[in-house]
Protein backbone atom coordinates (compact mmCIF):
# COMPACT_ATOMS: atom_id res chain seq x y z
CA UNK A 1 0.00 0.00 0.00
CA UNK A 2 0.95 3.57 -0.47
CA UNK A 3 2.85 4.99 2.00
CA UNK A 4 3.87 2.07 3.95
CA UNK A 5 7.53 0.72 3.68
CA UNK A 6 9.15 -2.94 4.38
CA UNK A 7 11.17 -2.68 7.26
CA UNK A 8 13.81 -4.88 7.50
CA UNK A 9 15.31 -5.84 11.33
CA UNK A 10 18.40 -7.61 11.39
CA UNK A 11 18.25 -9.13 7.65
CA UNK A 12 19.61 -7.66 4.03
CA UNK A 13 16.89 -7.19 1.44
CA UNK A 14 17.93 -10.27 -1.17
CA UNK A 15 18.52 -7.69 -3.87
CA UNK A 16 20.45 -5.98 -1.68
CA UNK A 17 22.38 -8.95 -0.81
CA UNK A 18 22.81 -10.14 -4.72
CA UNK A 19 25.03 -6.89 -5.06
CA UNK A 20 26.72 -6.60 -1.98
CA UNK A 21 27.70 -10.36 -2.52
CA UNK A 22 29.04 -9.94 -5.88
CA UNK A 23 30.66 -6.41 -5.42
CA UNK A 24 32.49 -8.34 -2.69
CA UNK A 25 33.12 -11.14 -5.21
CA UNK A 26 35.16 -8.73 -7.67
CA UNK A 27 36.79 -6.91 -5.14
CA UNK A 28 38.14 -10.08 -3.64
CA UNK A 29 38.85 -11.12 -7.64
CA UNK A 30 40.70 -7.61 -7.71
CA UNK A 31 43.18 -7.95 -4.96
CA UNK A 32 43.70 -11.72 -5.98
CA UNK A 33 45.11 -10.29 -9.61
CA UNK A 34 46.52 -7.66 -7.64
CA UNK A 35 48.67 -10.30 -5.57
CA UNK A 36 49.34 -12.45 -8.65
CA UNK A 37 50.75 -9.67 -10.28
CA UNK A 38 52.81 -8.33 -7.64
CA UNK A 39 54.01 -11.47 -6.79
CA UNK A 40 57.39 -11.24 -7.79
CA UNK A 41 60.52 -12.49 -5.18
CA UNK A 42 63.40 -10.88 -5.01
CA UNK A 43 66.83 -12.11 -2.86
CA UNK A 44 69.73 -10.56 -1.80
CA UNK A 45 73.06 -11.76 -2.30
CA UNK A 46 75.99 -10.74 -0.60
CA UNK A 47 78.84 -9.36 -2.68
CA UNK A 48 81.83 -8.60 -0.80
CA UNK A 49 82.57 -8.60 3.17
CA UNK A 50 84.82 -6.56 4.81
CA UNK A 51 86.04 -6.91 8.41
CA UNK A 52 86.68 -4.26 10.70
CA UNK A 53 90.56 -3.58 11.41
CA UNK A 54 90.98 -5.61 7.87
CA UNK A 55 94.37 -4.27 6.82
CA UNK A 56 92.53 -3.61 2.90
CA UNK A 57 90.58 -1.24 4.15
CA UNK A 58 92.40 0.65 7.72
CA UNK A 59 89.07 2.77 8.21
CA UNK A 60 87.16 0.62 8.98
CA UNK A 61 87.30 0.17 12.83
CA UNK A 62 85.98 -1.27 15.77
CA UNK A 63 85.47 1.64 17.62
CA UNK A 64 82.99 4.36 16.64
CA UNK A 65 85.40 6.60 14.74
CA UNK A 66 83.22 4.92 11.58
CA UNK A 67 79.81 4.95 12.11
CA UNK A 68 77.66 5.12 8.62
CA UNK A 69 77.50 4.73 5.22
CA UNK A 70 75.42 5.39 2.17
CA UNK A 71 74.64 4.37 -2.05
CA UNK A 72 75.47 6.93 -4.25
CA UNK A 73 72.55 5.64 -6.89
CA UNK A 74 74.67 8.25 -9.88
CA UNK A 75 77.90 6.56 -9.39
CA UNK A 76 77.09 3.00 -7.92
CA UNK A 77 79.20 4.06 -5.03
CA UNK A 78 79.18 3.07 -1.30
CA UNK A 79 80.67 6.25 0.48
CA UNK A 80 81.98 6.05 3.84
CA UNK A 81 82.90 9.10 6.19
CA UNK A 82 85.54 7.77 8.94
CA UNK A 83 87.37 9.74 11.50
CA UNK A 84 90.15 6.95 11.68
CA UNK A 85 93.61 7.75 10.28
CA UNK A 86 92.02 11.24 9.90
CA UNK A 87 89.01 12.87 8.52
CA UNK A 88 87.68 11.34 5.17
CA UNK A 89 84.93 10.06 2.78
CA UNK A 90 85.35 6.68 1.54
CA UNK A 91 84.48 5.98 -1.78
CA UNK A 92 84.60 2.37 -2.58
CA UNK A 93 83.16 0.13 -5.27
CA UNK A 94 79.99 -1.56 -4.78
CA UNK A 95 80.11 -4.27 -6.41
CA UNK A 96 83.44 -5.02 -5.19
CA UNK A 97 83.98 -3.12 -2.20
CA UNK A 98 87.63 -2.18 -3.31
CA UNK A 99 88.69 1.51 -2.34
CA UNK A 100 88.06 3.93 -5.10
CA UNK A 101 89.63 6.93 -3.42
CA UNK A 102 87.80 9.57 -1.35
CA UNK A 103 85.79 12.55 -1.37
CA UNK A 104 87.45 16.18 -1.79
CA UNK A 105 88.29 17.47 1.72
CA UNK A 106 88.74 20.83 2.94
CA UNK A 107 89.40 21.33 6.82
CA UNK A 108 89.50 25.20 6.76
CA UNK A 109 85.49 24.45 6.05
CA UNK A 110 84.85 21.03 7.70
CA UNK A 111 85.51 21.41 11.21
CA UNK A 112 83.69 21.54 14.84
CA UNK A 113 81.28 19.43 16.37
CA UNK A 114 82.22 16.61 18.65
CA UNK A 115 82.74 14.49 15.48
CA UNK A 116 83.88 16.59 12.49
CA UNK A 117 82.38 13.79 10.66
CA UNK A 118 79.77 11.46 11.40
CA UNK A 119 76.89 10.04 8.80
CA UNK A 120 76.81 10.56 5.53
CA UNK A 121 73.36 10.36 2.52
CA UNK A 122 73.25 11.40 -1.37
CA UNK A 123 70.28 12.01 -2.98
CA UNK A 124 68.59 10.42 -5.74
CA UNK A 125 70.51 12.71 -8.29
CA UNK A 126 74.00 12.24 -6.48
CA UNK A 127 74.49 15.45 -4.23
CA UNK A 128 76.07 14.23 -0.78
CA UNK A 129 75.60 15.03 2.34
CA UNK A 130 77.77 14.84 5.08
CA UNK A 131 76.15 16.11 8.99
CA UNK A 132 78.79 16.06 11.83
CA UNK A 133 77.74 15.27 15.62
CA UNK A 134 77.12 17.26 17.99
CA UNK A 135 75.89 16.23 21.82
CA UNK A 136 74.43 19.30 22.50
CA UNK A 137 74.11 22.47 19.84
CA UNK A 138 73.88 24.69 22.92
CA UNK A 139 76.41 24.34 24.55
CA UNK A 140 78.76 21.61 22.04
CA UNK A 141 78.75 23.56 19.29
CA UNK A 142 76.40 23.48 16.36
CA UNK A 143 75.42 20.90 14.31
CA UNK A 144 76.74 21.60 10.98
CA UNK A 145 75.76 19.82 7.37
CA UNK A 146 78.12 19.52 4.17
CA UNK A 147 77.08 19.64 0.60
CA UNK A 148 79.30 17.91 -2.40
CA UNK A 149 77.59 18.57 -6.05
CA UNK A 150 79.11 15.41 -6.93
CA UNK A 151 81.91 12.83 -5.98
CA UNK A 152 84.62 15.35 -7.15
CA UNK A 153 82.98 18.66 -6.28
CA UNK A 154 84.24 20.93 -3.38
CA UNK A 155 82.64 20.29 -0.02
CA UNK A 156 80.52 23.41 0.82
CA UNK A 157 79.05 23.97 4.21
CA UNK A 158 75.42 24.34 3.67
CA UNK A 159 74.09 24.84 7.68
CA UNK A 160 75.42 25.72 10.76
CA UNK A 161 73.04 25.70 13.50
CA UNK A 162 71.00 24.20 16.46
CA UNK A 163 67.66 22.83 14.20
CA UNK A 164 65.90 22.55 17.86
CA UNK A 165 66.17 26.45 18.15
CA UNK A 166 67.60 25.80 21.59
CA UNK A 167 64.81 23.58 22.88
CA UNK A 168 64.86 23.21 26.63
CA UNK A 169 65.99 19.45 26.73
CA UNK A 170 69.56 19.10 25.90
CA UNK A 171 69.05 15.23 24.48
CA UNK A 172 66.71 17.66 21.93
CA UNK A 173 69.73 19.47 20.93
CA UNK A 174 71.91 16.65 20.20
CA UNK A 175 72.57 15.98 16.19
CA UNK A 176 74.06 13.96 13.67
CA UNK A 177 73.32 10.31 14.85
CA UNK A 178 71.05 10.14 12.19
CA UNK A 179 70.56 12.01 8.54
CA UNK A 180 68.49 11.13 5.72
CA UNK A 181 67.63 12.99 2.57
CA UNK A 182 64.55 12.92 0.19
CA UNK A 183 63.77 14.89 -2.82
CA UNK A 184 66.37 16.48 -5.42
CA UNK A 185 67.30 19.98 -6.20
CA UNK A 186 65.43 22.68 -4.96
CA UNK A 187 62.96 20.47 -3.26
CA UNK A 188 65.35 18.40 -1.27
CA UNK A 189 64.64 17.43 2.52
CA UNK A 190 67.11 16.28 5.31
CA UNK A 191 65.64 14.81 7.90
CA UNK A 192 67.40 14.43 11.27
CA UNK A 193 66.60 13.04 14.71
CA UNK A 194 67.67 13.65 18.00
CA UNK A 195 68.55 11.31 21.07
CA UNK A 196 65.10 11.38 22.37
Amino acid sequence: PKGKYMKHVGKIPPLQFAIQGMLGACVCALIMLAQTASAQSYAISNLWTIKAGDATHPFLTTDNLTRGMAYNPVTGHVLVPSRSGGNAIHILDSSTGAIIGTLPYDGSIIFGGNFIINMVNVTDDGVIYVGNLTTDARTQGPFKLYRWADETGQPEMVYSGDPSEDDATANNRRFGDSLVVRGTGAGTQILLGTLD
